[in-house]
């Protein structure tokens, strides 16, 4: 499989796992499993659309999410095809990189990013994003351990 595409399903399989990680926390918070994918959804739909809420807007807000795990997943996969050492404590460093990105930076120029933050507890999307990073490193891991098995000759 080509490096590109291969890091774009490592960052979606790592946004799934994310994405479920999040949605059993935060079932157990005031705000709800879907709180999350709603509030993403109202980034592309609007404002309105998180007080709105229904399964187009959560619908809307995981392909958002899906779409931005594999663009980060790619991004990630190009920097450890440059440092190829600690894949997995790159990830888990990458992943607390995108928390301080999305709910730091983005929250003030975004208004849906802001409502995100919002109501998602600190401590979730801190374990969440960790969670992503740890996942993409783990199959980055994973694929340069097999290639470099592959390449030796070994089977």
């Amino acid at each position: 499989m080509a490096t590109l595409a291969r890091s774009a399903l490592f960052g979606i399989v790592g946004g799934t796992i994310m994405a479920m990680a999040g949605m059993i926390m935060t079932a157990f918070t005031a705000a709800g499993p879907f709180a999350v994918p709603t509030m993403m959804g109202s980034i592309v739909l609007g404002p309105q659309a998180a007080q709105a809420g229904g399964a187009g807007v959560i619908m809307i807000g995981l392909l958002l999410h899906m779409l931005l795990s594999a663009m980060f997943g790619i991004v990630f996969g190009a920097i450890v095809r440059q440092w190829p050492k600690d894949t997995i404590g790159t990830g888990a460093t990458f992943g607390l990189a995108l928390w301080f990105l999305n709910f730091h930076l983005l929250a003030r120029f975004v208004p849906g990013a802001a409502a995100m933050a919002a109501v998602t507890p600190v401590w979730i999307a801190l374990l969440t994003h960790l969670i992503f990073g740890l996942a993409v490193g783990a199959l980055e891991h994973s694929a340069h351990t097999r290639s470099a098995y592959q390449v030796n000759g070994s089977r």
